[in-house]
């Protein structure tokens, strides 16, 4: 029975629901940091360095 808590790995076992934590804070830590980049880059970014057309209200 408590085998099934448990993984197997090559070098010993590792408990299941802590690996499942860690992944999922990995992934959720990983989808912030995309999420903020994308906001930052917005702003650093200069206009010209992203596209060349003109914007709508110097037309």
């Amino acid at each position: 029975m408590i085998g099934s808590f448990f993984v197997q790995i090559r070098n010993g076992y590792i408990f299941e629901a802590q690996l499942k934590h860690y992944r999922v804070m990995a992934m959720l830590g990983l989808i912030i940091v995309l999420f903020v980049a994308a906001i930052v880059c917005a702003f650093v970014l200069p206009n010209e360095k992203v596209s060349n057309h003109e914007k709508d209200w110097d037309v």
